[in-house]
């Protein structure tokens, strides 16, 4: 067993190292490669050896003593690629993402697979976690793909179920497109749409959701799909001297046709069919040219009747379909029984009206009702080398944990990682010093993270880094985290408050969306610079 496992330690160092040496361009693919390769030996000498959780762990501690300064070699990290190599059991073929479709089309088996090495590490996490169901998740790697979108973006799609919603409208798109414009066209419309992103009451027109809509493009292109382009909305139609406007107007480039869009708040009748096609002809005859594709019509409703719109489509010769939409769900029946209704609220504002005080008094009562309502809690403790010590512990340490995995693909394209734990002016590369150090100063005032990135890989040079500090400032009765130099703390609590769990990955994500930013930056100056 001790030969076997220095013989595979000694392999899996080997194959790190050539990892590590190859050029930045292909970073990502190298590292799903190796973090495949590493699952892959893993998942082998299980089978072979009886490997478990203690041998994994013993691995995980192996490889970080031989590379310190490379992230991502922990246990956990250990585990989910054993996941990895687990789900995708041959190496990574790399197909075009068209020949991949939703219901598992084409199967995924050893010798035809998903473009895996397109996709982060974190986008993979989040698949192995998220989706179980093996089609499923070719068909949310394959958008994921398509569109570029990132590991959030993906995430809301994946929480969204947008694989039974795509292609569930009701049209009549295969009798009136052609076949392969029909196919495409009803994987282009889902339903329903979910627009959680509007905040419309049950009293709305079909006016108020239009201009919902419309405030909120961004979000609700990101709804519609890749391809669709904005043409207007109320667009103006003239047919005999008579003027008709259609609510929304839409181009689809990878359709190659106009798409009318048509809203309704209530249930579908048959006459909304009549008048989106009305509304496609028209569209036909006025706007489209040779080039473009028939244009389709979609009417948004509440609750579509899957029967009665089979019906009222059956039998018109222009694509037409028929598909529900979500706004926000509305509160929990618990939550309605504790607010006011509108009399309640009527007969407290008349009794506000009835009494005629003082406005010092009115402030001074208003003063007392807020205190009585305060939840927070109120100051309990002070300043001690104790809270610094338990924050360290609590706050700062699952803070920088955090960080680096969440920057763990970003720091792989530096050649240095200089990150250092902070007290007051001095800097330690070990948390051991840093709190050898915390327990000899007797007033400390200050502690945090230093991370410096140097010698960018892909510009065939060092002379370029990032650069991120963060950092608690204790004050007598309450302490400050600060970032970025800003005078004004991020946040602040008092010396018995711990921040949540929540908190602490919300500053993480924060802190990382910022080197990504310096990232970024760094490149297109680079960009700039050679062109």
């Amino acid at each position: 067993m001790l030969n076997t496992y220095d013989y595979i330690l000694n392999s899996l160092k080997e194959s790190i190292k050539q990892a590590r040496q190859k050029t930045s361009i292909v970073v990502n693919e190298q590292l799903l490669l190796l973090y495949w390769e590493i699952g892959k030996t893993i998942l082998d000498q299980q089978a072979a050896e009886g490997w478990g959780t203690k041998v994994i762990k013993r691995l995980a501690n192996d490889l970080r003593s031989e590379f310190p300064d490379m992230k991502g070699l922990s246990e956990r990290n250990l585990k989910y690629m054993r996941a990895f190599a687990e789900t995708y059991p041959d190496q990574i073929v790399q197909v075009p993402p068209a020949q991949i479709g939703k219901g598992g089309k084409q199967a995924m088996d050893s010798k035809v697979q998903v473009p895996l090495a397109q996709l982060t590490w974190y986008h993979h996490i989040t698949l192995l976690e998220k989706v179980k169901d093996e089609k499923q998740r070719l068909f949310y790697i394959h958008k994921t793909v398509e569109n570029g979108w990132s590991r959030n973006v993906m995430l809301t799609q994946i929480e969204s179920e947008l694989y039974k919603r795509q292609g569930a409208a009701i049209t009549n798109f295969k009798s009136t497109l052609a076949p392969g414009q029909s196919d495409l066209a009803i994987e282009t419309i889902k339903s329903p749409y979910v627009f959680d992103f509007l905040s419309l009451g049950d009293q709305m027109r079909e006016r108020d959701l239009e201009n919902a809509l419309i405030h909120n493009m961004k979000k609700f292109l990101l709804e519609l799909g890749k391809g669709f382009a904005y043409v207007g909305n109320q667009y103006n139609l003239e047919v005999e001297g008579s003027d008709y406007f259609l609510d929304l107007l839409f181009y689809n480039t990878k359709l190659h046709c106009y798409v009318v869009f048509e809203l309704k708040v209530g249930e579908f009748k048959p006459e909304y069919a009549g008048k989106l096609n009305f509304y496609v002809n028209t569209v036909d005859a006025q706007i489209r040219t040779d080039q473009d594709a028939p244009t389709m019509g979609v009417l948004l409703c509440k609750t579509p009747n899957q029967t009665v719109i089979e019906y009222s489509l059956k039998g018109v010769d222009k694509p037409l379909g028929v598909a529900g939409y979500q706004l926000s769900k509305a509160l929990p029946d618990n939550l309605k029984e504790g607010l006011p209704t509108v009399e309640e609220l009527e007969k407290e504002l008349e009794k506000e009206i009835e009494i005629h005080i003082s406005p010092l008094e009115q402030k001074l009562e208003a003063i007392r009702q807020k205190v009585a309502s305060l939840k927070n809690e109120p100051v309990k403790e002070h300043k001690t080398k104790e809270h610094i010590v338990t924050l360290a512990q609590r706050f700062l340490y699952p803070l920088y944990d955090q960080i680096m995995e969440k920057t763990e693909e970003l720091r792989a394209m530096f050649k240095y990682n200089r990150t250092t734990f902070d007290v007051i002016s001095h800097g330690f590369y070990k948390k051991e010093d840093f709190e050898k150090k915390l327990q000899e100063e007797s007033n400390v005032y200050k502690i945090g993270v230093s991370i410096n990135f140097d010698g960018f890989m892909p510009a065939g040079t060092e002379a370029f880094q990032v650069y991120q500090g963060f950092h608690l400032n204790f004050q007598e009765l309450k302490y400050q985290l600060h970032y970025k130099h800003d005078r004004k703390p991020h946040k602040e609590w008092l010396y018995h408050q711990v921040p949540s769990k929540r908190e602490i990955e919300d500053f993480a994500t924060l802190i990382a969306d910022n080197i990504a930013s310096q990232v970024f930056e760094m490149i297109t100056s680079l960009e700039n610079r050679n062109a």
